[in-house]
Parts: structure tokens; sequence; C-alpha cells
């Protein structure tokens, strides 16, 4: 009788030690391959998150050109493109509100930035790796642009009445998408442009900049 105590009392120990294990033991080999840890997330959002820097939220209506917009303080551009350009100071502000900065970047883009807002004024770009909110880029052609910015953007019209000029697109707030044919000519006005043209530079600025 003694013995079958002893068995009984063996068995209600290690029950009680089972029920007393604590969430650490259960847990202890989470960290094993092949095992997945549960999270607070819901469903299909584990693991996401927000836009990262320069990707940004893209849309028709905000006017880009390799994820930079106007009036983007310095500081975010330099985020996505890095502290590696060249930069020339101009004191007299010409077309522009404030004196500036050119800085470029040998990737083939370059930024105008205001000396004192250190807001980006003006964006050329001469390299496809930088394209427009609409997916346009260096190397497009002709009818390509025209396909995608003439149903959405009217043509901006000369200041000197020569009518709608070519590659010329009025944005938003008075921006303006220029897309130049030929840069060997030194000048943003296009001339005897045909449908397979090749975009050579592209520039986002303000209407109001222009002559």
């Amino acid at each position: 009788m003694f013995k079958r105590f002893l068995i009984i009392l063996a068995s209600v120990l290690l029950l009680a030690g089972c029920a007393a294990k604590t969430p650490q033991d259960q847990n202890a080999d989470l960290d094993k391959p092949g095992q997945q840890v549960g999270t607070d997330l819901p469903v299909g959002d584990q693991g996401q998150t927000g836009p990262g820097v320069g990707q940004g939220n893209e849309t028709e209506q905000s006017a880009s050109l390799g994820n930079i917009h106007l009036g983007d303080p310095f500081s975010q551009a330099e985020k996505i493109l890095g502290k590696d350009y060249q930069e020339t100071f101009y004191d007299e502000p010409g077309h522009f509100p404030e004196a500036w900065y050119s800085r470029e970047y040998k990737q083939g883009i370059r930024l105008i930035v205001g000396k004192d807002s250190g807001k980006v004024l003006e964006i050329d770009a001469i390299a496809a790796d930088f394209a427009t909110n609409l997916g346009a880029k260096v190397g497009d052609t002709a009818e390509r642009i025209k396909d995608v910015y003439a149903d959405k953007y009217k043509p901006f019209e000369s200041r000197h009445g020569e009518g709608p000029l070519e590659g010329f697109y009025l944005l938003e707030d008075g921006q303006l998408m220029i897309f130049d044919y030929n840069r060997e000519d030194n000048q943003l006005v296009n001339t005897n442009v045909k449908p397979d043209s090749k975009v050579e530079m592209i520039r986002l600025t303000q209407s109001q900049y222009l002559d």
C-alpha cells in the first residue's frame, strides 16, 4: 500500500510541474529555424512599412523629376541623391526669386536651390535614371511624350507670339515640364521635331521663370 501511495504522489507532483511551466519555457525554441513568430500586425501588413525616402506616393497631379518636386527642401533631395555634387553659387537672382546654388550630380541631374529658402527651384535631368512622375525619361521619343502628356496638359504658349512650344507642357500651379530634343543648340525651344526625335534633357520649372 505504501508503494501505491508513492506512485500516486509522484504523479501529482509531475502534473503540478507541467501546469506551472512559465511562458518563457514555452517559447524557448522560437528562434529555431522553421518556426514562425506571430505579430500584432493585421494580416497583409506584416513586415510592411511606409514609402521610403524618394519613393513617395506619386500621382499625376504631383509633378516630379527623379522623385524630386519643386519646393522640396534640399535636405529631402539630398537623401535621395546624396552629397556628392558640384556646387556653383550665383549671387544675382536673374529669373529666380532669390540668389541660388547650382548643384550638379555626375549621375546626370542638376538642382537649382534657393540660397535663403533652401528649396528646390528647378530640376534638369540628362540621364534616363531620372524619370518624371508619369514615367517619361531621357531617350523617349517625341511620339511617346505626346502620348503621355498631350492628352493631360496644355502646351505652353510662347510669350513672343510663336504659338504653342513643342515639348513644353503647362502643369498644375504654373509648373512647366520641358522636353528638350536637341541640347547641342543651347536653347530650350525645339525646332524640326520628328516623331522619332529623342529627349535629350528634361526640365521641371515654374513658368514664371521663363522669358
